[in-house]
């Protein structure tokens, strides 16, 4: 049996009608724990959802349109301080019914060659949605305004180093989200 997700909030789609469904969902603090203990966060302030439910182009597909808005807390990439960043998302998905197993009608795509997601047990999630959406919206390498790889050396006792020769360090600086990682290693091999 399949874990429950941290954030569950199963909406039956046979209760939504015509005019779709609108649901605002909330983490609470335990759903929050779990999730930041799931995508590697420091913490996780908040999560809210704004979600909208509405037929999809067939009449076996769901289209939905889910806002979130969190704040998370990550660990600066080069210092490892605590970095918080507020995050504003918005995704539409589209969820399709299964396929019986004798139908030929297997392609998850729509017209506009949409991702569908397909609906399980006669649901949809609306809150491992949000999750999804979340681990997608977190910044990659969360960075603290003032840490640098020359300001860590700095910070580290004498005896400690960061394998970077000492007139190289001046160099090991380099704006990384200008010049590209791998032109300052080559910069640095070149030395």
């Amino acid at each position: 049996m399949a874990k429950a997700p941290e954030f569950s909030r199963p909406v039956v789609i046979d209760r939504i009608g015509r005019d779709g469904a609108m649901r605002r969902i909330e983490a609470s603090a335990s759903e929050r724990h779990a999730l930041a203990k799931r995508l590697g966060l420091v913490s996780l302030g908040r999560l809210v959802a704004r979600v909208e439910v509405t037929p999809g182009p067939r009449s076996t597909s769901y289209r939905v349109a889910c806002a979130i808005e969190a704040r998370v807390v990550q660990s600066c990439i080069v210092s490892l301080e605590p970095v918080e960043t507020q995050i504003a998302d918005h995704h539409i998905q589209l969820f399709i019914a299964s396929p019986g197993p004798q139908s030929k009608d297997v392609d998850a795509g729509s017209a506009d060659d949409e991702v569908a997601e397909i609906i399980i047990d006669g649901q949809i999630d609306l809150g491992e949605l949000a999750a999804q959406q979340l681990a997608l919206a977190l910044p990659d390498y969360p960075r603290a305004p003032e840490a640098t790889v020359a300001a860590v050396a700095r910070s580290l006792p004498g005896d400690v180093s960061l394998c970077i020769e000492s007139e190289n360090l001046a160099s090991a600086a380099v704006d990384l989200s200008s010049a590209g990682a791998f032109a300052a290693l080559a910069r640095l091999k070149g030395k």
